[in-house]
């Protein structure tokens, strides 16, 4: 005969095994990475990257590009990331490179952000759409990516759009 008593830790012990196992199928931290852009054609381009928190995502995906890149004062959008943004002013051949130790991860990350908008104001017309080649949001975890170990991202800014070179993890 089973004592009523013997079957008393089975609820507390499965319900911390499956605390743990919850624990451990989270969403991945955002990392911080070495980011080198390149730049792949002769005109001068304004390229910016922008830190974006989950609650911006969808406003950033819909904008226009264009509106982005709208000349002061009707830069509003611009703006107002200032301070959740690197810019940098592309000449002929020129590399960017922001380090994975750059203060600007820190602000990020204090801030939410989990991915990064890189965006470009290119000469050629585009259709605006979500879909505008002159952006690209790039998630920050670790394994979203292949080859982690470098801890690179490497982007290539092109006459017709932004090239994320660095492969995705297949299923990401």
């Amino acid at each position: 005969m089973k004592s009523k008593h013997s079957k008393s830790w089975t609820f507390p012990v499965l319900f911390a095994v499956l605390s743990l196992i919850g624990a451990g199928c989270g969403t991945p931290a955002p990392a911080a990475w070495n980011l080198d852009l390149t730049k792949q054609t002769p005109a001068s381009i304004d390229v910016d990257i922008v830190g974006v928190q989950p609650s911006d995502e969808s406003q950033l995906m819909n904008m226009k590009v264009d509106d982005w890149w709208a000349p002061p004062p009707n830069d509003l959008i611009r703006r107002g990331y200032k301070d959740m943004s690197l810019t940098s002013n592309f000449e002929t051949g020129d590399k960017w490179a922001v380090s994975h130790d750059d203060p600007i991860w820190k602000k990020w990350f204090g801030a939410g952000v989990d991915e990064i908008m890189v965006i470009a104001n290119l000469p050629r017309v585009h259709d605006n759409s979500p879909n505008d080649p002159r952006r690209k949001f790039l998630k920050l975890t670790k394994g979203a990516w292949k080859d982690a170990t470098k801890q690179t991202l490497e982007i290539h800014i092109q006459d017709d759009r932004v090239r994320v070179v660095t492969a995705m993890q297949a299923g990401k």
